[in-house]
């Protein structure tokens, strides 16, 4: 049988995240929105080819995306004055830590895909933008589209806040 890894430290809030504590990287969420840019062009494209019509965005689906990055951003300077010491720490705050830093990761990746779905959109709906401009379907797109990576670059930097220094947690070399 073999032997079990220890549970991750609540008290170390980078010690279990995505690629090997180094969390998650500005390729792979870029990786990710591609990809989906690329699944949604195609089923996007063959939708309206059918003679549907596209399913409609407004401007308003961009403020759910912009309250979740200022929360996050909010969670995230919370962890980063407690692993600073400008805050006094409670006895779960390397768990509350660790929560946060896996939402910091999940809205990131949240907001590739919302990038690369909404980005898809504005492409197969480009014929609007230029015959109705800010009315139409794909300007929407494109706002939604920069409120997804204005999150991505909410849980990124979330992340970054989140990190403990190894050289503060670990004692110094010989």
């Amino acid at each position: 049988m073999a032997p079990r890894s220890p549970p991750p430290s609540p008290r170390r809030p980078g010690g279990v995240v995505l690629r090997g504590g180094r969390g998650l990287s500005v390729g792979l969420c870029a990786l990710l929105a591609v990809l989906v840019l690329a699944v949604g062009y195609a089923v996007l494209s063959w939708w309206s080819e059918g003679g549907r019509s596209l399913p409609p965005v407004g401007y308003l689906a961009t403020l759910p995306l912009v309250l979740v990055a200022a929360l996050v951003l909010a969670g995230a300077w919370s962890v980063r004055r407690t692993v600073r010491g400008r805050r006094a720490s409670g006895p779960h705050d390397g768990l509350r830590g660790f929560r946060v830093l896996v939402l910091c990761q999940a809205a990131a990746l949240t907001g590739a895909v919302v990038a690369g779905w909404s980005l898809a959109h504005a492409l197969v709906a480009r014929a609007g933008l230029a015959l109705q401009g800010l009315g139409s379907d794909a300007a929407a797109a494109l706002a939604v589209t920069a409120a997804g990576v204005l999150l991505v670059v909410a849980g990124l930097v979330g992340q970054s806040w989140c990190r403990l220094d190894e050289d503060r947690t670990a004692p110094p070399a010989p």
